[in-house]
């Protein structure tokens, strides 16, 4: 089943392409929704230590929304990293001001099984919570 969606999306995502170039859509983390980390990241994410906590937030608005519930997650938590995935530039840049020292902030990988397959197991979290 995961192949005949992964094809799905996968040329729908082709499809689209050409107006992602269009309207300049491409930013930075555009590699990182493909699976690949710069070796930043990388270093975090391969980091001693418990596994961390994962939390997704898609926009700005779950983004701030969130920012009690990492408050919430260093107290109960002290000793475990928290990840913190998003999908847009804006919230990306602001999750990087609410995640503080320690922390990764990153893009979510694309829905291709194999992408998403391979970033989890590089994550490895122990929790993933989605705002």
């Amino acid at each position: 089943m995961f192949i005949i969606y992964d094809l799905i999306f996968l040329i729908f995502a082709l499809s689209y392409l050409p107006v992602c170039v269009f309207r300049r859509k491409f930013h930075q983390g555009f590699l990182m929704r493909l699976g690949f980390f710069s070796q930043e990241i990388k270093r975090e994410l391969n980091s001693a230590g418990p596994r961390p906590l994962w939390l997704h937030a898609v926009s700005v608005g779950e983004v701030k929304a969130s920012g009690r519930l990492i408050e919430a997650l260093r107290r109960e938590y002290p000793g475990r990293r928290i990840i913190i995935s998003t999908v847009t530039p804006t919230a990306n840049m602001i999750a990087r001001t609410i995640a503080g020292k320690g922390n990764t902030v990153l893009y979510l990988p694309m829905d291709l099984s194999f992408i998403v397959r391979r970033v989890i197991s590089m994550v490895g979290p122990a929790i993933f919570i989605i705002a």
